[in-house]
């Protein structure tokens, strides 16, 4: 997800309500993600240790 829709997932009313046990990584793209919003969703999702960001790579090319 982009990190705005991090943002409103997290600050979201029934946030606290959802299991998120099965989630095993998540990620977020398009722009750069503030550790403060990683950091709670890594403390929010207990069986996952891992938060993947990527932005800033229009200009890379992959090639065969």
């Amino acid at each position: 997800m982009v990190p705005s829709m991090w943002h409103q997932f997290l600050k979201h009313p029934d946030f606290s309500k959802t299991d998120l046990s099965t989630v095993l990584d998540a990620h977020s793209g398009a722009a750069h993600l503030p550790k403060e919003i990683s950091s709670e969703v890594l403390n929010n999702m207990p069986n996952n240790n891992y938060f993947g960001e990527g932005y800033g790579m229009s200009e890379t090319v992959c090639h065969h």
